[in-house]
């Protein structure tokens, strides 16, 4: 029996970046595939900010031993329609139904598994059924009714129970797709999307590459891209920023004999001094990991969600790791974040041991090797 604490264990794990949760769950029959149904409610933020949340129908499956491309379909819209390399949504163009267009907008990690799994009889059956939201990271899938409206219940269950099996026995039916080079997407994906995913990708050769160096390292522009995801550079020198011209109007009004002047400057500078340093070292640590860590297998022995998500990475999870450094037995904790969620959840799974670097003057210092990784997991065999 499904519990609302267990699905919405299962939904962080296939969904790390979405703040979203289950209650009322029951089970739903789909052949093949572990399903439920029941509200689910989406936390998210307002233009302004401000934290806003909607509660909807939903249906959320895994299908064990099966996986699904990753993919996100949403009703179509003008802006979709018009700035879809801007918004990071190029379209995948799928045969079938001329409506399912009309009604839908699909994007995809891997558009040419995602094409071989929308064959014309699941095109057909969403282009009648328009207005869902139907996300896949893999074995994970939810759907849920976009805007306000609120379908009677068992209408929709049947519907979900209906798209789930339709898309389960596509999987297991559709065609081997030749292998494709991730670089090689990259060059034809268009727009600023295309040049932000060229400048950052990282392939499993580029990384064995960078690991593979002689001491002291030279990381590429792309591995870089790395620190400036965990530490963006803006944030040392805003810091500094605050802690020069608080420091400037503290003097300025010390002379004059104002005290609240003083008082004034002393808060800027007990903001920006802690950020800058704070933000700086943190960059400082990860450059030293990149160039100077020392390359250590190890083993998963917890995974968990931090409950912190950040605009540059995205949802933070932990690592807790045991490892052997010159013959030591240790421990540690590493964030992760990503793609990188996805591999040490299959490392934990199947037992098998990963790549970290360790920093050779503090060994709690860890880095797994597979953060660096932007590829999706998609494109490796």
């Amino acid at each position: 029996m499904h519990t609302d604490g267990g699905v919405n264990e299962r939904l962080k794990r296939a969904f790390p970046a979405m703040k979203a949760s289950f209650a009322g769950v029951r089970s739903l029959h789909v052949e093949g595939m572990d399903a439920v149904v029941g509200e689910l409610t989406i936390i998210g933020s307002d233009s302004d900010g401000s934290t806003i949340s909607e509660t909807r129908a939903a249906a959320f499956g895994e299908a064990e031993g099966l996986r699904f491309p990753a993919f996100s379909l949403q009703p179509q819209s003008v802006l979709l329609k018009l700035m879809p390399g801007i918004l990071g949504l190029e379209a995948v163009k799928v045969a079938g139904d001329a409506g399912f267009a009309r009604a839908y907008h699909l994007s995809a990690v891997h558009p040419q598994k995602t094409r071989a799994l929308f064959n014309e009889g699941v095109v057909a059956w969403l282009a009648a059924h328009p207005g869902l939201r139907l996300e896949s990271s893999g074995r994970g899938m939810l759907l849920y009714c976009a805007g306000r409206s609120r379908p009677e219940p068992e209408s929709f269950a049947r519907d979900a129970a209906e798209i789930f099996h339709r898309l389960a026995e596509s999987q297991r039916n559709a065609p081997p797709v030749a292998p494709q080079d991730a670089r090689s997407a990259a060059e034809a994906t268009q727009g600023p999307l295309g040049k932000r995913v060229r400048k950052e990708l990282v392939t499993r050769a580029d990384l064995a590459a960078f690991l593979a160096q002689p001491l002291p390292r030279k990381p590429g522009s792309n591995i870089r891209e790395y620190c400036e995801r965990r530490s963006p550079p803006m944030w040392p020198g805003i810091g500094l920023i605050f802690a020069t011209v608080g420091a400037a109007f503290a003097y300025g009004f010390g002379v004059q004999g104002d005290w609240k002047g003083i008082l004034f400057g002393a808060a800027f500078v007990a903001v920006g001094a802690p950020v800058a340093f704070f933000t700086g070292r943190t960059h400082l640590r990860l450059m030293r990991l990149l160039r100077r860590g020392e390359v250590v297998s190890a083993r998963i022995e917890r995974l968990e969600d931090t409950g912190w998500w950040t605009s540059t990475t995205g949802a933070l999870w932990r690592l807790r790791l045991r490892y052997s450094l010159q013959g030591q037995p240790r421990e540690s904790e590493a964030t992760i974040s990503g793609f990188a969620i996805e591999r040490a959840q299959q490392a934990l799974d199947a037992g098998k041991p990963v790549t970290i670097l360790v920093d050779p003057r503090r060994a709690e210092r860890v880095l797994l090797a597979d953060d660096l990784l932007t590829v999706s997991p998609e494109y490796e065999p």
